[in-house]
């Protein structure tokens, strides 16, 4: 047997007598893309107006904490069931608003509800939606006995009818000031029917509902809104975890009945509680096959730490810090585990101390003391927030993948004719991590990185890479997010600015072609610009006019690294259609070959 001497296997070693260490690598891909991201969200029903307990400027400081500084653009509110406390006319085909409730008196829910919405609105939330803990009580059978008929009871099937109703009454009455005597409308986007169906509980509102009966409601209030004109969307079944709402979302598509349940269902919802073995990443590939099967979208729409009192604001809270950094471990969980469009945390706000369900204390993003009259921002608000005000609909998920334990969430979105990334890195552990981060291709500006760690909340940094490779240094138990410049959409490395943006008869305007090379761009290279006109036929620029040959490639334009190229042009003659979509495809010179994708990708100008 050899054995190799001493010499030798200290050589093999680094200088503190380890295996060599090899830095973590985080390689991003944006040739491999996602789901596109329809928003971030957060609930005020039941606390609507909870800020409005605090003093001076702080209740305008804690929505604009709420909805503008975490960039959130989803509101959930609640249907209430006080609306509708009596029978309004024992007519399931006709909504008597005299009947109502859609008072403005001080212990009436309307006033509430108008002002989280238009608080949320002027902030630039644009997705409102509401759930529906419990039915009125008079819709209701079966009360726990330890409950009550909104606590805990069952909806009775021989109110279906007047449950949909209901619903529509809502919706209807809130868009309609007309109708029903509000000082404003408030748009609801969309409904959930029931919130956690598979839930019995008597510690707030539920209505405990089997997947077979959710099937039939779904039909059910989805042809009262379609005879009734609505085009708020259903979403649900938002079951408390990912593998209750899978179970009846296939009951959704089971339902055997001449109109399908699945066509009144617009978008599939569920809940994130219940830890990895119902809610982690394989649920979560479960829930996605099954909506791919229903050809829906899903999301998330409720999750939280329950863990009574919960007043740790550390980066740590909670067992291994699932109410502070853990919060991105849900949203990776979700939105890597599947392509999740949507993701929401419990609430907003909410009160410090709940008497009621004191596991509820302080669960929400921002704590408010009433008795105070003090607010506090937990670490888990700016771990949402790393996320939430980087990461706006519209963005696509592309790959992102750490060879260690890095968490890690990448995204592309379109800046004019450019295209910027969004990476979100998170580090659990209680030591400082460099990883690196490899990239397609260089950055084509400055980085802006924002961090929180124990110490610090969402400090933004300036970070100059010049390479598609560079370190990231990742402080203990921190989160960073990096907003990456990256060039024009196309990947070929062509940057196209107009100016002036905003064209006027006669005058010239100039093209500033600027160009990025890539690794493997050969050294003399061109762009040729293209269009297609309004029958479809592929145009080529050939510096006076638009032709249909392939001669244009005799006028190219050559590009330098890294130097600004002005291209100036009549709009007479350049967009002689009135309004054209110009693309620009990257040549070798050399030899009349694309360089890259041989595809028109990068838009120029849409005028």
């Amino acid at each position: 047997m050899f054995v190799a001497p001493l010499p030798l296997l200290l050589s093999m070693l680094s200088p503190q007598g380890l295996p060599p260490y090899e830095q973590e690598t985080v390689t991003i891909d944006d040739s491999q893309q996602f789901q596109t991201w329809r928003g971030f969200g957060a609930a005020s029903a039941y606390v609507e107006t909870l800020p409005d307990s605090l003093n001076g400027n702080d209740p305008d400081i804690v929505r604009d904490l709420a909805h503008l500084q975490t960039g959130a653009r989803r509101l959930r509110l609640r249907v209430p069931h006080e609306m509708e406390s009596n029978n309004d006319d024992n007519d399931s085909s006709n909504i008597n608003y005299a009947g109502l409730d859609f008072s403005s008196g001080p212990n009436s829910w309307y006033p509430e509800q108008r002002t989280a919405y238009l608080e949320a609105k002027s902030r630039g939330v644009d997705f409102v939606w509401a759930s529906c803990g419990s039915p009125p009580a008079w819709m209701k059978i079966n009360p726990p006995s330890n409950g009550t008929l909104i606590k805990g009871g069952q909806l009775n099937p021989a109110m279906y009818d007047e449950f949909a109703e209901f619903l529509v009454a809502y919706v209807e009455g809130l868009a309609h000031p007309h109708t029903t005597g509000i000082s404003d409308a408030i748009e609801i986007d969309a409904i959930s029917i029931l919130n956690e169906p598979d839930w019995g509980t008597v510690k707030y509102e539920s209505t405990p509902t089997s997947k077979e009966e959710y099937a039939k409601l779904v039909r059910i209030v989805g042809e009262k809104f379609a005879d009734h004109g609505l085009n708020t969307l259903i979403i649900g079944p938002e079951c408390a975890n990912v593998v209750s709402s899978t179970t009846y979302l296939q009951a959704i598509l089971d339902q055997n009945h001449p109109t399908p349940a699945i066509d009144h269902l617009d978008f599939v919802a569920t809940h994130q509680y219940g830890g990895v073995q119902v809610s982690g990443p394989v649920p979560w590939a479960q829930l996605q096959a099954k909506a791919l099967l229903a050809d829906r979208e899903f999301g998330q729409t409720e999750i939280s730490h329950l863990e009574e009192g919960q007043t740790d604001d550390s980066i740590l809270a909670g067992l291994g810090g699932t109410d502070g950094i853990g919060v991105s471990d849900w949203i990776l969980a979700a939105t890597n585990g599947s392509n999740c469009t949507e993701w929401s945390y419990f609430g907003n706000w909410w009160n410090n101390t709940d008497p009621v369900n004191p596991e509820n204390s302080g669960k929400g993003l921002i704590r408010i003391d009433r008795g105070t009259a003090t607010y506090v921002v937990p670490k888990r608000f700016r771990v949402f927030q790393h996320y939430a005000a980087h990461i706006q609909p519209g963005a696509v998920r592309i790959s992102g993948i750490a060879s260690r334990d890095t968490g890690v969430s990448a995204w592309l979105r379109p800046v004019g004719g450019r295209k910027e990334y969004t990476i979100v890195l998170s580090n659990k552990t209680s030591t400082n991590n460099v990883v690196v981060l490899d990239l397609p291709s260089a950055p084509t500006g400055t980085v802006t990185s924002y961090l929180t760690t124990a110490t610090q909340d969402h400090v933004a940094t300036a970070v100059a890479a010049t390479t598609a490779k560079f370190d990231v240094t990742l402080p203990p138990e921190s989160i960073k997010t990096l907003i990456v410049p990256m060039g024009i959409a196309g990947h070929n490395g062509v940057e196209v600015l107009m100016t002036p943006g905003v064209l006027t008869a006669g005058s010239t305007f100039d093209l500033k072609l600027r160009y990025h090379a890539p690794a493997s761009s050969p050294p003399s290279v061109a762009v040729i610009l293209a269009r297609f006109d309004p029958d479809g036929q592929l145009n080529y620029f050939n510096g006076t006019s638009w032709v249909t040959t392939q001669t244009a490639y005799k006028y190219m334009i050559p590009l330098a690294d890294g130097v600004d190229t002005i291209f100036t042009a009549q709009p007479a003659t350049f967009f002689d259609e009135g309004r054209s979509t110009i693309y620009a495809a990257l040549i070798n010179t050399a030899n009349g070959q694309f360089v890259g994708q041989p595809s028109w990708m990068d838009v120029i100008a849409d005028l």
